[in-house]
C-alpha cells in the first residue's frame, strides 16, 4: 500500500477527476500506467476530495515502481 498527499493545486484537480468518472456511474476503471505498463487497477467508488490517497497495488512490484517513479 502506499500513501500520498497532494499540494492544493492537485487536490483540487484530483477531485474534479474522480467526481467525473466514479464507477458506479460509468462502470469504468481508472489504471496508474508506467513506461507502458499498467501498474494498477482501481474503481473510484467516491471523489477524493482531501487530496490524501491511499493506493493498494495489484502487482508484487507496483509499489515500488509507483514510490521511485514519484520520490524526488
Amino acid at each position: 500500500m502506499l500513501g500520498l498527499v497532494l499540494d492544493s493545486e492537485h487536490t483540487t484537480l484530483l477531485e474534479r477527476f474522480t467526481r467525473a468518472h466514479l464507477w458506479q456511474e460509468t462502470g469504468r476503471k481508472i489504471v496508474t500506467v508506467i513506461g507502458g505498463q499498467v501498474v494498477t487497477v482501481h474503481k473510484i467508488r467516491e471523489p477524493i476530495t482531501e487530496g490524501r490517497i491511499q493506493i493498494t497495488c495489484c502487482t508484487d512490484t507496483a509499489c515500488a515502481i509507483l514510490f521511485s517513479e514519484l520520490a524526488p
